[in-house]
């Protein structure tokens, strides 16, 4: 039976971490493997002669002198080469996106890959498989931008409702100067209060447009170079340099039915806090938890992460 083949679609892996871990198991990191195949030829070649000579003389019977001639003499000679060829062929596979792979399997062989996140323990390399919910601050605050949005977005619905208005209200003024109408004065005061309303709920928008900038922009420095990739009990810290995909592409996965496997470290839990409670009580010797209890105010206040979810540095994250 063939064995049935699945590609994965990488879209994150954290190159340093997994060599590192790898090269915990095998003593060293092995990057490639390499499979030599040989062969040899060899080819002799000899030559070899031999001969033999004898000479002598004496009387016959008859008195007649009689000589005889035959080899009396041997020689010998043989040569012989011999030449060997060895002729190899070396196949070199590099590990690369490989690696995650060899990684979970030395993991799972040593039972040190923990898939029930409830009973993660800190420092223990976890695999979850969620959807994705992505978070850039730095992109967030780009397209949230106010004067971006006046800009190509100039006209509301309010907006537009107010400007008719403000055009009927002069028109009646115009009108009441020739005739002293109680219905014309009655239509404008009926305008004028719904324009006051209008730019009530304009006003409203618009704070609530620049306070959401103000914290995406603030976001942004907070958590500088870092993606966010939340599920229902787990919230990875992504570096943005790690990805596969650029912002654009990454935006593609927004809304998707795709489940991801996440790979990574567990850090932390993440405990939600009150943020007057967290600044209330904050003091100068606490300057170190100072980037905690910002990222906690973020993520507290954009109601981002469910509390005791895990924190995770990922290793890997990839689609199959």
């Amino acid at each position: 039976m063939t064995e049935e083949k699945y590609l994965r679609e990488y879209i994150y892996i954290d190159t340093t971490e997994v060599n590192s871990l790898l090269a915990q198991f095998h003593e060293g990191l092995e990057t490639a493997i390499k499979k030599t195949d040989n062969f040899s030829s060899t080819a002799t070649t000899g030559h070899s002669f031999s001969a033999d000579h004898k000479l002598g003389g004496g009387f016959s019977g008859l008195g007649i002198a009689k000589a005889e001639s035959s080899a009396g003499q041997t020689s010998k000679e043989s040569t012989s080469s011999s030449n060997t060829n060895n002729l190899g062929t070396t196949t070199e596979s590099i590990y690369s996106d490989y690696a995650v792979e060899v990684l979970e399997s030395e993991l799972a062989n040593s039972d040190l890959l923990q898939k029930d996140l409830d009973s993660a323990e800190l420092g223990e390399v976890i695999k979850s498989t969620i959807k994705l919910d992505i978070l850039d601050f730095e992109h967030l605050s780009a397209i949230i931008d106010p004067d971006f949005l006046n800009q190509f977005f100039p006209y509301t619905d309010e907006s537009q409702r107010i400007n008719e208005l403000e055009q009927k209200v002069r028109y009646l003024k115009k009108q009441s100067k020739k005739a002293n109408s109680t219905i014309i004065r009655n239509q404008i005061n009926e305008a004028q209060a719904e324009i006051k309303e209008l730019k009530k709920i304009n006003s409203s928008s618009e704070e609530g447009i620049n306070s959401l900038h103000a914290l995406s922009s603030f976001g942004s420095t907070v958590f500088k170079d870092t993606l966010l990739l939340k599920g229902p009990t787990v919230a990875a810290y992504a570096k943005s340099s790690n990805f596969r995909m650029n912002k654009s592409q990454l935006s593609m996965l927004t809304n998707t039915n795709r489940k991801a496997t996440i790979i990574g470290i567990a850090e932390n839990r993440f405990k939600r806090e009150n943020p007057e409670e967290l600044f209330s009580t904050f003091n100068p010797t606490d300057v170190g938890k100072l980037s905690y209890a910002m990222s906690n105010m973020i993520l507290t206040s954009f109601d981002l992460i469910n509390d005791n979810a895990l924190l995770i540095k990922p290793l890997a994250i990839y689609f199959e």
